[in-house]
């Protein structure tokens, strides 16, 4: 089967790993973002015979929804689709203003229900069995200071995603989440200084950032038909990170009895 895939936050960091990902295995893409420079850069790297751009907020509903069907128009369907367009925001509870959790919220969460929403629609309407792909968080897992908005929308992504792998299984349609550590991306960038990077490594048992193209590879695998039973899952692909306690071992505790 053809890869015919809508990915949203499809022209910088994850998303556009996934879709080199996505076309190097012959695949087809939309890629819907905010950044026009992005899009013509994305579009310039990939040409466009089986790439097709699009300027789109997942903020407006209505406009997401006739970019997604004009992508499954280009593409000659829709098998998959990414819902990958977010922001990062590391502000400490007392220091964050009620409008600032409001738009991560709209972004990050409920641009991920419409854009699920309107893709299964369109899966449905054309009789696809299909894929979800949501990017959640670590930090959607367990508790990271200073990311309470980002925290909250990321585990609703979690649940959201997992509430639609029930309601969609009967259509054919698969729902799954990744929840990612942090991963090379500008958005990293953006929001980490050298000493919070720091904190970070020293929870990660690998000791290193991720690779959006390592992120690509599973988002690939489960938008194909070797995942056909892989559903409602939150997958982590964090270095290790979710597997360590309270502490890391080497870091913070001491080896050996204690005198």
């Amino acid at each position: 089967m053809i890869s015919k895939t809508v990915i949203t936050g499809g022209a910088s960091g994850i998303g556009l790993a996934i879709a080199a990902k996505l076309l190097a295995d012959g695949g087809k893409v939309c890629l819907l973002d905010q950044s026009d420079a992005n899009l013509v850069a994305a579009q310039e790297r990939f040409g466009s015979e089986r790439v097709m751009t699009a300027t789109a907020d997942v903020r407006d509903d209505a406009a997401l929804n006739l970019a997604i069907r004009a992508g499954a128009e280009f593409m000659g369907g829709l098998t998959g689709c990414v819902a990958s367009a977010g922001i990062g925001y590391r502000v400490p509870i007392l220091e964050s203003e009620t409008s600032d959790f409001e738009r991560v919220i709209a972004i990050n969460l409920t641009g991920v229900y419409s854009t699920l929403r309107n893709a299964a629609q369109v899966m449905i309407e054309r009789g696809t069995r299909g894929s979800l792909v949501s990017l959640a968080s670590v930090c959607g897992v367990r508790g990271c200071a200073d990311r309470a908005a980002y925290g909250a929308a990321k585990a609703g992504v979690i649940n959201l995603t997992q509430v639609a792998a029930i309601e969609f299984a009967k259509h054919g349609i698969r729902a799954n989440a990744l929840c990612p550590a942090p991963i090379n991306t500008p958005l990293i960038d953006g929001v980490q200084s050298a000493q919070h990077k720091a904190e970070w490594l020293s929870t990660i048992p690998m000791d290193r950032y991720g690779e959006p193209a390592e992120v690509a590879e599973l988002a690939s695998f489960l938008l194909g038909d070797k995942a056909s039973y892989i559903t409602g899952q939150a997958i982590g692909v964090d270095g290790g990170w979710m597997g360590t306690g309270l502490q890391t071992a080497d870091t913070h505790i001491s080896r050996g009895a204690a005198e």
